[in-house]
């Protein structure tokens, strides 16, 4: 579970983030097959991640989980106001399913905006001003 994740590693989180992540993720599904050539450009730095988790840094880890990588993005939603600073965050190795994109934040985001289950959202790479489309996925 992503908050045991984030419990265990809140200062290192805090150290990389710069700020402390609210212990969970929204996740986004995205389509097919979009998800398959997203996951492919990001693990493959198509992407360059903000920036790089070490593993060893990192404790409560199996063993076939490797580094952390994060992009900065905008979560945008017709349910919230005005676009959400976050950050795509994955690992490399994660079980986390191939269509799935794990968005974290400092705040919470999924009841503050009343977000439901394939609810549509939009997931902006800041970097590089792409629009990733998705759904929330629960």
């Amino acid at each position: 579970m992503f908050s045991v994740l984030i419990n265990q590693n809140e200062q290192v989180f805090s150290e990389y983030f710069k700020t402390k992540l609210f212990p969970g993720s929204l996740n986004i599904s995205i389509d097919p097959p979009a998800s398959q050539s997203l996951r492919n450009d990001l693990d493959n730095g198509r992407y360059k991640p903000d920036f790089i988790i070490p593993r060893e840094h990192l404790v409560g880890m199996p063993p076939y989980i490797g580094d952390g990588q994060a992009w900065r993005c905008n979560l945008i939603s017709e349910k919230i106001p005005s676009d959400i600073n976050t950050w795509v965050f994955r690992r490399i190795g994660s079980k986390v399913p191939h269509e799935v994109l794990e968005i974290v934040s400092s705040s919470r985001l999924v009841e503050p905006y009343g977000l439901r289950h394939e609810d549509p959202v939009i997931v902006e790479l800041i970097e590089n001003t792409e629009f990733i489309r998705g759904v929330h996925f629960a």
